[in-house]
């Protein structure tokens, strides 16, 4: 059931005290399957505790707000933990995989766009859920900045893409995130699965919906 708000106490002034709360909420939560990177001039993140494969069929009612995004994904094949000496970018790649992603978007809150940055940061940055194709290993040579992705709700193409909005490799969030922020939970794991930001935002999804996201010759993903 959305909540209108935070009780004052714990509503976060920054983005410390969001963190805090994520921490507080996976823990009684978790386990942490994957985790949303926020890209930009200030890079953030949430955790995130449901990762389904394409083709599930999927509960509306369980996303409040509910919204589609087409995204690249990664997910992690070998750990990365924690250390005091920081990963480098070969490091980390070499232990990702890429995973066409679609991220269901819900908020826990009545209305999101009332609360402010870091009480949406609190609240997993709007993460409902991620739902991934199959994954690609040899993916580093792959040309982000011009691959087409759209978006399909019941046979209607409701996005299309051209290039990426990443200033860089997408692949740039994870390496922040393996040396900063992630080792609050004890750092990736194998299996965990990162969206690295909307290529176009969210639309809006309803009951009954069949949403399709196609990367073409890199993968589909199928939610219904």
């Amino acid at each position: 059931i959305p909540i209108t708000e935070l009780p004052p106490a714990c509503r976060p002034r920054d983005a410390d005290e969001a963190f805090a709360v994520q921490d507080a909420v996976a823990a009684l939560r978790g386990p942490v399957r994957g985790w949303k990177v926020g890209q930009g001039a200030s890079p953030n993140c949430a955790p995130v505790f449901a990762v389904e494969q394409s083709g599930v069929t999927l509960e509306a009612a369980r996303f409040h707000g509910l919204g589609a995004e087409i995204e690249f994904g990664f997910r992690v094949t070998e750990d990365l933990q924690p250390r005091a000496t920081p990963y480098t970018d070969a490091e980390v790649l070499e232990r990702l995989e890429f995973v066409p992603l679609m991220e269901l978007i819900a908020s826990r809150y009545v209305d999101k766009k009332a609360r402010t940055p870091f009480e949406t940061l609190a609240d997993s940055l709007s993460n409902g859920a991620f739902v991934i194709g199959h994954p690609i290993a040899d993916w580093q040579a792959f040309g982000f900045r011009n691959h087409a992705v759209s978006l399909t709700i019941n046979g209607t193409v409701v996005q299309s893409v051209g290039d990426t909005p990443h200033k860089g490799n997408p692949s740039d969030g994870v390496v922040w995130l393996a040396n900063r922020p992630a080792g609050r939970s004890g750092g990736l794991r194998a299996g965990d699965v990162i969206t690295t930001g909307a290529l176009k935002g969210a639309t809006t999804a309803q009951a009954g919906d069949k949403v399709i996201g196609d990367w073409g010759n890199w993968g589909r993903v199928e939610v219904q």
